[in-house]
């Protein structure tokens, strides 16, 4: 399909070949208004998915929507006999008036929004308004987005490799791009992401360039900190602070350069109230090898001592710094304090440092105001899916009892908690954590 598609950016044309796979789906030998409604809520990075996504759009509510209005067809459709509807052609002609309209040079998802809504009268905006959504209410949303989405990814520069770099971080530093900055110092620039997705707030990013984690100017502890520093400051200005956020590091993604940065990931627009406190430091105590009392019993009868003292120890460290929840961040510092056991003598090997991870933590996160008693603490919900993934790692190699190595398995598996972000920091692949692991496990027999 010449011509038009040609101003279409990635993700635009992705919408239409999942718009095309939709038909499929249905047996329709067309794509209509209704499977590109579909296509723009199952592409789930651009716009107009996020937009959608914001209004209570579900890609199976819209799927039954549809399958209502018009039902399925009676026998399979291959690709080659599917054409564009009428009444898409004119929403894709829509689309590029819209685009024009904006001043911009290509036709993205948040195009093909405006232009489907813009198209009244179709089985898709029938769709949305079954679903209690109003065709101006998502226009008047995709406006609003737009204007806090000041740029468009540039596919266009390579490095010098012939590969996509990871477009605003290089341009951001050049002052190609500009954004709202958060956080300045003489290392790291912290700002407002220009065009989120997977609901990605804020990105850190080294003044001078790092190419990747595993390089030296990576592991430089001042650096470190400043990165901490500015995230903790990023999240704040972002309102992230005492919602929660995610820490993700070198998020790059397929194809793009590897190099650093960190990726402040938010739990939502609005995001939901999260209880924490942060602040004052209490004195580290010694604890005995029995897990904390966190209102789950059962997965911890399968925990050998060792294993028992990685929670406790955890349990404490985040009392020391005034949380009334374990992350999996106290994990990571209590496996390092677990001395002697494959977990700590996984992370020693790596060259992971409690000190380290302590400072990462509270910078990141910060300490809580007022002390906290152990019967207060709980287990979040991702401290939770590493003990369930530990649990399901000493099965798998055949292990009758949950030991300090599989819980640091189970927690570089899970992959997406401030711990995996903090390793990651310290230039340490969360494949290197694992492999280690087995190593010592295959030592020991």
């Amino acid at each position: 399909m010449p011509g038009p598609f040609d101003r279409f950016n990635d993700r635009a044309k992705r919408v239409l070949a999942l718009a095309q796979d939709e038909a499929i789906r249905f047996n329709h030998n067309y794509i209509g208004p209704e499977h590109l409604l579909l296509g723009l809520v199952r592409e789930g990075e651009g716009v107009a998915a996020r937009v959608l996504d914001q209004l209570g759009v579900e890609l199976s509510k819209v799927r039954m929507q549809v399958e209502f209005l018009i039902g399925r067809g009676g026998s399979g459709i291959t690709p080659s006999y599917i054409t564009l509807h009428p009444r898409t052609k004119k929403i894709i002609e829509l689309a590029i008036d819209e685009a024009k309209k904006l001043g911009h040079s290509h036709v993205g998802t948040e195009h093909l929004l405006l232009g489907l809504v813009r198209e009244t009268g179709t089985v898709g905006s029938q769709a949305l308004e079954a679903l209690g959504v109003s065709l101006e209410k998502v226009r008047r949303q995709v406006i609003a987005s737009l204007s806090g989405a000041r740029a468009e990814p540039r596919a266009d520069l390579l490095d010098a490799q012939g590969k996509k770099r990871d477009w605003y971080c290089e341009d951001v530093l050049s002052g190609k791009v500009a954004v709202k900055v958060l956080y300045s110092d003489d290392r790291v620039l912290g700002i407002e992401h220009p065009y989120p997705v997977y609901q990605v707030h804020g990105v850190v990013v080294p003044k001078k360039h790092v190419p990747s984690l595993m390089a030296g100017d990576a592991l430089d502890g001042e650096l470190l900190v400043s990165m901490l520093k500015g995230v903790q400051a990023v999240a704040t200005a972002l309102g992230l602070a005492d919602k929660g956020f995610r820490l993700e590091a070198n998020a790059a993604a397929p194809g793009v350069t590897p190099h650093m940065h960190w990726h402040v990931a938010g739990p939502g627009l609005p995001p939901p109230p999260r209880s924490r406190s942060v602040e004052a430091d209490v004195p580290a105590r010694e604890v005995g090898p029995h897990p904390p009392s966190m209102g789950v019993t059962g997965p911890f009868d399968r925990f050998t001592d060792e294993g028992k003292r990685v929670l406790a120890l955890a349990q404490d460290e985040a009392i020391r710094v005034n949380h009334n929840y374990i992350g999996t961040e106290h994990v990571l510092a209590g496996l390092i304090r677990n001395e002697g056991t494959i977990g700590a003598n996984a992370l020693t090997e790596l060259g992971v440092e409690l000190s380290k991870v302590r400072t990462a933590l509270e910078f990141i996160i910060g300490r809580g105001d007022t002390r906290v008693a152990p019967s207060d603490i709980t287990l979040s919900p991702r401290t939770k899916k590493v003990i369930e993934l530990a649990i399901d790692e000493a099965r798998k190699l055949g292990h009758p009892h949950v030991g300090s190595g599989h819980i640091l398995l189970g927690l570089v598996r899970e992959g997406e908690g401030i711990a995996s972000g903090i390793l990651q920091s310290l230039g340490i692949g969360l494949d290197d954590v694992r492999t280690k692991v087995l190593e010592l496990m295959r030592g020991q027999g």
